[in-house]
């Protein structure tokens, strides 16, 4: 098996067969041996029930016994792939399955390059997701210890050398971008046009968003080397302002405050974070 494209879902039984059939003809249009592996994360709608109708010598479903969210259903997938080369795609059609070739091509035209990132040149949602995704990339440019290509998220293309580096890693809900440049490993980059959710609205809400932008801000050191910045910067500032008690904090309790957000950020990275897991999903 040359490719595998590894699809995570949870209640996108409103797409699954538009879904299954666009990334069919994406990987068979690579001109390889091919398949597409769909993670039904214990969906609770229709979608395991769609599962026999949709699978073929191409198309094969697994479905976990209970929910353990995007990056644990990607990784499971990643776990049971055949390829050499795994492709990552969302289940929302937000990262159309048609850049699936140029993805895979952009890896065996670089024999060097063990990751190929989806980078996106246009994201068509609103003000406010923009400015949030903005303000994530902007923190682990600025503070990240390995390098995160600006717009990178789950949907990539990835060779056997990180497969094994991304399984043997630690269990983390960060962003799959960030667990694989965490790697330090050659990369190339494909551009696209990230387009809108094809049907509802997203099954990981505000909340999970956020929960993993903080995991992925830890996991490359930018949360906190972030408040590190931030602490030392409150603290300057409350220096300037201490004599005018009406314009700011005092000293003390800023270099308070800062010294304690430093150490939740450090803690919470070393739980994010802590080197090397037991529990990490192996090659199957």
């Amino acid at each position: 098996m040359k490719l595998s494209v590894v699809i995570p879902v949870y209640n996108e039984a409103e797409v699954l067969e538009e879904l299954t059939r666009r990334a069919r003809a994406a990987a068979l249009a690579c001109g390889v041996n091919a398949e597409v592996l769909v993670v039904d994360d214990a969906s609770t709608d229709a979608t395991a029930a769609m599962a026999g109708r949709l699978s073929d010598g191409v198309v094969r479903f697994v479905r976990l016994a209970e929910n353990r969210g995007q990056t644990g259903a990607t990784l499971e997938g990643v776990a049971r792939a055949r390829g050499r080369v795994v492709v990552v795609l969302d289940g929302d059609l937000q990262d159309p399955p048609e850049v699936i070739p140029a993805l895979y091509a952009a890896l065996r035209d670089d024999p060097v390059a063990a990751v190929a990132y989806a980078v996106k040149r246009e994201r068509r949602e609103d003000v406010p997701a923009r400015a949030a995704f903005a303000l994530y990339h902007g923190l682990q440019r600025a503070f990240g210890a390995c390098d995160v290509p600006l717009g990178a998220g789950s949907f990539c293309a990835f060779r056997a050398r990180a497969r094994h580096a991304l399984l043997d890693g630690p269990r983390s809900r960060a962003n799959l971008a960030t667990l694989l440049a965490r790697q330090g490993m050659a990369s190339v980059s494909v551009s696209y046009t990230k387009e809108r959710r094809a049907a509802g609205d997203s099954r990981v809400g505000a909340r999970g968003l956020c929960r993993e932008a903080l995991d992925s801000l830890a996991a490359t050191g930018a949360l906190a080397n972030g408040a590190r910045a931030a602490a030392v910067a409150w603290t300057a500032a409350s220096s300037l302002l201490a004599p005018h008690a009406w314009l700011g904090h005092s000293v003390l309790a800023a270099s308070l405050c800062g010294v304690a957000s430093v150490a939740l950020a450090s803690a919470y990275e070393r739980r994010v974070a802590p080197g090397r897991a037991a529990g990490a999903v192996r090659a199957r």
